[in-house]
């Protein structure tokens, strides 16, 4: 769980949620920061260049999580819910976002409800970000678009508030660096999805405690597509 102290930006207090589509909200906010800076924050924390590490290990291992996804689907209703209707082929950056959505779903807490818009929300094209509920304080990204067919916008919010755009194939990089710019705790309900990027990506230790997580860990490490 991140710890470092954080030296990020502040947000201005009226920077909230209202009318109009994330590109009309960044046009709207000059000062919205690149999320390149979290990046560079998330580095500059971690004493190295985690960054680049974990966009390396993440290329590798996305198309693995997708796979294990589709065979678990018959044995939970969100992941089957999630992949109903979409096509096997999806572009790449479609497909790192269903990643990450899968992710979450092959790693829920226990005991917890289990709610993916803690941590990503999909609108509809013809939605603005006023109609959208976020129900967390903690940092999730709203996307805009059809899965499977093209993401086109994609914005991180912290506290409600819009922080930054970004392209849609670096929504991990986001949202992990995210947690530890902010020195926030992991929310509940996404605990275990963030315990198993930092063990995929830092090399953290699991809880011996979890054993299932650590079981899906190994899995995605040395999983190898059916002939």
């Amino acid at each position: 769980m991140p710890s470092s102290p954080a030296f990020f930006l502040v947000l201005e207090k009226d920077r909230r949620v209202h009318n109009g589509d994330i590109e009309a909200l960044q046009q709207e906010y000059k000062k919205i920061h690149p999320a390149s800076q979290l990046g560079h924050e998330f580095n500059r924390i971690m004493g190295s260049d985690v960054v680049s590490h974990i966009q390396s290990v993440w290329t590798a291992i996305h198309p693995k999580i997708v796979a294990i996804g589709r065979e678990e689907r018959v044995n939970n209703h969100f992941i089957n819910e999630l992949l109903t209707g979409l096509p096997n082929s999806i572009p790449d950056d479609d497909l790192q976002v269903l990643a990450v959505c899968l992710l979450y779903y092959l790693a829920p807490d226990v005991n917890t409800k289990v709610d993916v818009s803690k941590l990503v929300i999909l609108m509809k094209v013809d939605e603005s970000v006023q109609e959208i509920h976020i129900t967390t304080t903690q940092p999730c990204v709203i996307m805009k678009g059809v899965l499977g067919q093209g993401i086109k916008e994609a914005a991180l919010f912290v506290h409600k508030n819009i922080v930054t755009t970004f392209e849609p194939k670096n929504i991990l990089i986001v949202l992990l660096s995210a947690y530890y710019s902010y020195n926030m705790h992991y929310t509940d309900g996404c605990v275990n999805f963030y315990t198993a990027l930092e063990v995929l990506f830092l090399k953290y230790k699991i809880d011996g405690k979890k054993a299932r997580l650590g079981a899906l860990v190994k899995r995605i490490m040395s999983y190898n597509p059916p002939c």
